[in-house]
């Protein structure tokens, strides 16, 4: 007994000195920071759908079910019975509509906003597993093991352009621009096919298995591949070049996804492992083990990237912050005495604390209401300083240690016509100077039209009046 306990205890030791050295090799984790969870399906998930606005989450089961979640919660928002398994979906880029295929051929659409069923067609004459929206949602296109891409726009049960491939399609994916589309094949090839006349432009070989997923990067320059051989692949679109094979997955890899930076990659394969990648170079850069023996049948990167989705064998879909993501800095940007159109872009600086030369500058596009977001280059306090045209400049201090920070508000006191920071008697005398013009006068003064009214009047006087004397932030 004594000798069995030494032996478990040294046992014990070995494997905790190999977990620990695997930990550091290959950047290994626990579980992931979770920030929820469901288990509605009742077998395996196969695939997964975010909005383009990050608001929900659409997966479709084995069971016979399609299901829309909001992204931020996990709350069940619709419950769509398919009938029979649902191989692939995908949420139309305006967030309206959800288009699921079927193993048995059919594709169906589904309203999102009252889940009435749109339409619902045999779309294949074999099995299908791909359906992806152009990005402009002017149509869908589906994969099916009969070598076929087909391209349908809602409610036409005839395909507007059909795309022949010499192996089984099981993926497919479109670059950003909408001009490509990929397929991934049973046999192992990938291909890029123009979509305007459906030509091929070029085959990528190198796996040694079937493709299970494919996706561009952002910029669509780069694609990434994973497949039953165990190995997710990243190939450059202009000449069809492999730049590197990822391992480490010890079984199957059904799924795989660019973060929105275009920096990160996650996939989920058979051996239950979720795995992030780095793209530059291959890096491992995490591998979170299920707590179950879940095998991992789809992975998503939520359109932000602080998120991403995965969904097992076991009908769990799960949402988990990405740790790798840059965080984000937002908020309302409020311009003072002024009811035109808002500026936009705006350029931030970014400076270190309590400096005044930026380390970068930011243009940032200004939304309704004055709102904008951005991602920060880097995590950790900084200075965030800004001057638009006759407003003061406005500099506050953001720290982005622990993550995003989305609720700045920004206010911008006006008058400052001759752009030296200060309002003073010398904007008195531009204003003076331009009184009464409008655009296309010879003293015509944008900057002195201090409350956007496109003309120079005894209102755009009382502002600077208002606000006389004022000086703004270094």
């Amino acid at each position: 007994m004594c000798w069995h306990r030494v032996s478990r205890f040294v046992a014990s030791l070995v494997l905790g000195a190999l977990w620990c050295t695997l930990a550091v090799s290959s950047h290994a984790q626990g579980p992931p920071d979770i920030v929820w969870m469901t288990k509605l399906h009742t077998t395996w998930v196969n695939a997964l759908s975010f909005s383009a606005d990050g608001s929900l989450l659409a997966s479709g089961g084995e069971e016979g079910s399609a299901r829309v979640w909001q992204a931020s919660d996990g709350t069940p928002v619709r419950n769509f019975t398919t009938g029979t398994a649902v191989r692939g979906l995908a949420i139309s880029p305006d967030g309206s509509t959800l288009t699921d295929v079927l193993f048995e051929r059919t594709v169906q659409f589904w309203s999102v906003t009252d889940g009435t069923l749109l339409a619902s067609f045999l779309g294949h004459s074999a099995y299908m597993y791909a359906v992806r929206y152009l990005p402009d949602g002017s149509l869908v296109a589906t994969g099916g093991t009969d070598g076929l891409i087909k391209f349908w726009q809602i409610p036409n049960n005839t395909p507007v352009k059909t795309i022949s491939s010499p192996e089984w399609i099981r993926c497919i994916a479109f670059s950003p621009d909408g001009s490509l589309v990929a397929s991934g094949g049973q046999n192992g090839g990938i291909r890029i096919w123009r979509v305007s006349d459906g030509v091929l432009l070029r085959t990528m070989t190198g796996h040694t298995s079937g493709i299970t997923a494919v996706d561009f990067s952002p910029d669509g320059s780069l694609l990434a591949s994973s497949s039953f051989d165990n190995t997710v692949r990243l190939w450059r679109i202009s000449d069809g070049a492999l730049l590197r094979t990822m391992t480490g997955h010890t079984n199957w890899v059904y799924g795989v996804s660019f973060s929105p930076d275009g920096q990160t990659l996650v996939s989920g394969g058979r051996d239950g492992t979720v795995r992030l990648w780095r793209v530059s170079d291959g890096v491992q850069l995490a591998m979170y083990n299920q707590e179950t023996s879940s095998v991992v049948y789809s992975v998503a990167f939520s359109p932000d990237g602080e998120t991403f989705a995965y969904g097992g064998s076991d009908g769990r879909v799960v949402l988990a912050r990405n740790p790798f993501a840059m965080p984000k800095v937002g908020g309302t940007i409020t311009f003072g005495d002024y009811g035109g159109a808002l500026p936009s872009p705006v350029t931030f600086e970014l400076r270190e604390p309590g400096q005044t030369e930026p380390f970068q500058t930011v243009d940032v596009a200004i939304g309704e209401g004055g709102t904008f977001r951005f991602t920060a280059p880097r995590r950790g306090a900084f200075d965030l300083s800004v001057k638009v045209s006759h407003w003061l400049r406005r500099t506050l201090s953001v720290d982005t240690s622990g993550g995003s920070v989305t609720g700045l508000s920004i206010e911008l006191l006006n008058g400052d016509i001759d752009g030296d920071n200060e309002v003073t008697l010398f904007d008195f005398g531009a204003l003076v100077a331009a009184f009464g013009s409008v655009p296309g006068d010879s003293n015509w003064n944008p900057d002195a039209d201090l409350d956007g009214d496109e003309e120079v009047t005894l209102f755009d006087f009382g502002v600077l009046v208002r606000n006389f004397g004022a000086i703004g932030d270094e």
